[in-house]
């Protein structure tokens, strides 16, 4: 599977405690869908966890997640991709 940079224009940014990637991935997901009521657009992860996330998101059987990768997140974040139409208005 090719991994592409990230396709949202706004991510919300959620820092792992040191929890294992599958804890920490299902709580940033119960956040994120309990204030956009919503699954994300993506995931973005460094490279080095892209192979855990694919495995998180199995495990958690959401697939269809697309995983992305950009040199801007740091080890321990995760990235998880708002659609435009969540975006707050400016």
């Amino acid at each position: 599977m090719k991994q592409a940079g990230p396709k949202a224009r706004c991510h919300d940014i959620y820092r792992n405690g040191g929890k294992v990637l599958v804890s920490f991935l299902r709580e940033a997901l119960r956040d994120f869908y309990q204030r956009h009521h919503t699954l994300p657009i993506e995931v973005v992860v460094t490279r080095s966890q892209v192979a855990a996330a694919l495995s998180a998101l199995k495990e958690l059987d959401l697939e269809d997640v697309p995983v992305a990768t950009t040199g801007g997140c740091l080890w321990g974040e995760v990235w998880l991709g708002v659609s435009d139409e969540d975006e707050p208005e400016e």
